[in-house]
């Protein structure tokens, strides 16, 4: 869709419409577009590329702020990024498969980091969407979609654990628009505690490049 004129502004006259989510793209292609050479494609995808925080969270995050200008402590920090966080990111080669891979997170604005950790359904990538699958003898699952074939459907849950399922033994499979990172993990932060997680996160190195 992003190859060809037309079919970008029908993709985002599609997201403007609510017929597709900004989560859809990932944010390297919101990037892209914001560079985009044609003009309305241009102004279209800055004025969609918006992510708009639940009014709670907002408070959650305004009081939360604060400790971004304390000094922070990398070795607690790597200790709460322990406790609530790897088992479902993977940091500097180590950690869970669930949640999005973080070690280059540090090079974001800290700001936004954090209003994406207080609000994880704010802006959702298609990847980690949350899918609840239930089954024909009454089991249900939620979890990342992981892996899709003809004959199963592959998901990662909040522990990490993966469950295959048959599609033969499905009988509804649905995708919600909310994040599989659950809300209120840092919510009992102090401002040493978020200045702690903030200043582990800008140790990040990017993985190594696999040898060819």
């Amino acid at each position: 869709m992003l190859r060809r004129a037309p079919w970008t502004l029908a993709m985002l006259e599609g997201i403007e419409k609510k017929k597709l989510t900004r989560g859809d793209l990932a944010a390297s292609d919101w990037q892209a577009l914001h560079t985009n050479r044609d003009r309305q494609i241009q102004s279209l995808a800055k004025r969609l590329d918006t992510n708009t925080m639940d009014a709670n969270r907002a408070k959650v995050l305004e009081a939360m702020l604060p400790g971004l200008s304390a000094a922070g402590d990398v070795e607690a920090g790597a200790k709460l990024f322990t406790t609530r966080c790897a088992q479902c990111h993977t940091f500097n080669g180590a950690g869970g498969k669930v949640g999005p891979e973080l070690s280059g997170i540090g090079a974001r604005d800290p700001k936004e980091v954090l209003a994406d950790i207080v609000d994880p359904n704010r802006s959702v990538e298609a990847n980690y969407r949350l899918w609840t699958i239930d089954t024909n003898d009454g089991d249900s699952y939620s979890g990342r979609l992981d892996t899709e074939t003809q004959t199963s459907v592959e998901l990662l849950d909040a522990t990490g654990e993966r469950h295959v399922i048959p599609r033969k033994d499905i009988a509804s499979m649905n995708a919600s628009q909310l994040s599989i990172m659950p809300v209120g993990l840092v919510d009992d932060f102090k401002p040493t505690d978020t200045a702690s997680l903030m200043a582990y996160l800008k140790t990040g190195h990017a993985p190594p490049e696999e040898k060819k």
